[in-house]
């Protein structure tokens, strides 16, 4: 096939799976239980070798192909100016449809599997204002239960220590969410898009291609456990944000003292947002000191590093991305785990239950 023709075959291709009805009956048992974990064991064991970002060197490259652009453009010469940027052009277009293409093979199919609330005793009237309410108050009885007995910070747990007391976890937490039968744990990484994630208040992402875990600098101690076992849960094929955070929550109850408060504090402030003004001065009223020390860092933190502007932006762009697949509340996704959260039935030590 000719230059062109191969490039619009790609693009062709690239639009079919950007809006084909992709049906979960078969997304689920060929991709999300069939392929997909046999991609993500081996591109986060190989992204695993490297303390860098894949990501990263792949961001630079792209950049550094771009900026070398004008000037292969203009040594093609005179008259032949034209027909150079109108290859590059096509390039570039078709370039975006294979990284398409490489996203929805490694990672982007996992959005139209089926939701994690069909594996689980799951009922949606058990969703009620003061079912969340309670909820919430028994978060603060756990957090003050870890927290409430010392006045000193939380140790400054580095990110791989955090990683080596979530990964012995993985397999039972695979396995009480029937997910897949593997899930190799992603090293935590800074990221050269971490002044971003930063100013925009993102936490941690999973890197799509690479399936690899990247956090943000600013994290504090007792952020870090929830993030990485948020981002582990994407690497487990939960693709939706509600579903991430709920299975990272779930994670983080099965280990120690700052990672069970981790797992709560995160959960907390979702139930918190979501409940009525006088919900929430009853529960503002029961925040223990420790919590209240720990929210103090978090708006402390935010103040100094958020920058409204790069925060609109950026949540705008992922709220256009989430809903282009097929995510159809866009960014409220994330507080959808309050729903995932109260309408499951939970074993005493937090484990779902399964569904019949």
């Amino acid at each position: 096939m000719g230059f062109l023709t191969t490039r619009l075959l790609f693009i062709a291709l690239a639009l079919v799976c950007l809006v084909l009805p992709w049906p979960a009956g078969l997304v689920e048992p060929y991709y999300s239980r069939g392929l997909y974990p046999a991609v993500q064991q081996l591109m986060t064991s190989a992204s695993n070798l490297l303390p860098v970002s894949l990501l990263d060197l792949g961001l630079i490259a792209a950049v550094l192909g771009l900026a070398l652009a004008p000037v292969r453009i203009w040594r093609a010469g005179r008259g032949r100016r034209l027909r150079a940027a109108g290859r590059f052009v096509v390039n570039v277009v078709a370039g975006a449809a294979v990284l398409y293409l490489c996203f929805m093979v490694a990672w982007g199919l996992n959005y139209h599997r089926d939701p994690v609330t069909t594996r689980l005793d799951f009922d949606e009237r058990r969703i009620t204002a003061e079912a969340a309410e309670r909820l919430a108050v028994q978060a603060l009885s756990h957090m003050n239960a870890i927290c409430g007995a010392s006045a000193q910070a939380w140790p400054d747990r580095p990110l791989d220590e955090v990683a080596q007391e979530l990964a012995p976890l993985v397999d039972d937490w695979v396995a009480s969410l029937r997910l897949t039968a593997v899930v190799v744990p992603g090293r935590p990484k800074r990221t050269l898009l971490d002044a971003y994630f930063t100013r925009a208040g993102v936490s941690g992402m999973t890197d799509p291609l690479f399936l690899e875990t990247l956090v943000a600098s600013d994290l504090l101690p007792f952020e870090r456990p929830a993030v990485v076992a948020h981002e582990w849960a994407h690497l487990a094929g939960l693709a939706r944000e509600s579903e991430a955070s709920f299975a990272g929550f779930i994670l983080c109850m099965r280990g120690d003292g700052l990672t069970r408060y981790s797992g709560w504090f995160a959960l907390f402030m979702e139930l918190f947002g979501s409940l009525d003004a006088d919900a929430r001065s009853r529960v503002q009223a029961r925040v223990p000191e420790c919590v209240r020390r720990d929210w103090r860092a978090v708006v402390a933190r935010n103040q100094k590093n958020r920058q409204p502007v790069v925060g609109q932006i950026a949540w705008r762009a992922y709220d256009s991305y989430l809903k282009s697949n097929r995510v159809e509340s866009g960014v409220r996704n994330y507080s959808e785990v309050v729903r995932l959260t109260l309408g499951t039935r939970f074993d005493a030590e937090w484990r779902p239950i399964r569904g019949r």
